[in-house]
């Protein structure tokens, strides 16, 4: 007896593709046949690969998917510099609010500056999280106006937030940039 015919007495199973690739024919010698879906099958076993970088632009990405991106360890250097640069902004506007204009009430443009700054990124973050505009707009005007006038433990609460989101927000625009600048390096290199 050959090679051939021990294996498909041993097997049970066969899988046939149709030609179209969305269906597999599962045949059993004993039963009927019953259609099993590809991308059911596919999304029970196979992982997406890891990748080092934002794969979709970041006002696409949701607030988790912005988070996790940020989080990942092959991203760390660029969610160090998103830290220091997005997470300056809200501790300007907090020091500067609450202990600044006191004595200089011209610095108040600088929490201004520093308000308009973070509003934008926890707006884009507010709509991302809620799916409203509205909602996200009370949210801004909520942690931007706690962190500018309210007293300190209220403030300091704010802070940590609006550190937090503009920190992964200026990570996550930070690795797309890198993933652009590869992009531009590889067709360089490919055009020579």
């Amino acid at each position: 007896m050959s090679t051939t015919a021990t294996k498909t007495k041993k097997t049970t199973k066969t899988a046939v593709k149709s030609a179209s690739r969305k269906t597999v024919l599962v045949m059993d010698r004993s039963k009927k046949k019953s259609p099993v879906s590809t991308a059911k099958k596919n999304a029970e076993t196979a992982r997406a690969p890891r990748k080092a970088y934002c794969p979709v632009p970041v006002n696409q990405l949701g607030v988790i998917d912005q988070i996790a991106n940020a989080f990942r360890m092959e991203n760390a250097f660029a969610t160090a510099v998103g830290v220091i640069v997005g997470g300056f902004v809200p501790l300007a506007v907090y020091r500067t609010a609450h202990f600044g204009v006191q004595a200089h009430p011209a610095l108040w443009i600088l929490v201004l500056g520093g308000l308009i700054y973070s509003a934008l990124t926890v707006f884009q973050w507010g709509v991302a999280a809620f799916s409203s505009p509205i909602k996200s707009i009370g949210f801004v005007l909520l942690l931007e106006g706690t962190l500018t006038f309210n007293e300190h433990a209220l403030a300091l609460g704010a802070l940590s937030i609006l550190a937090f989101i503009n920190a992964v927000a200026t990570a996550c625009n930070l690795i797309a940039q890198k993933k652009e600048a590869r992009k531009e390096a590889i067709a360089a290199r490919k055009a020579k």
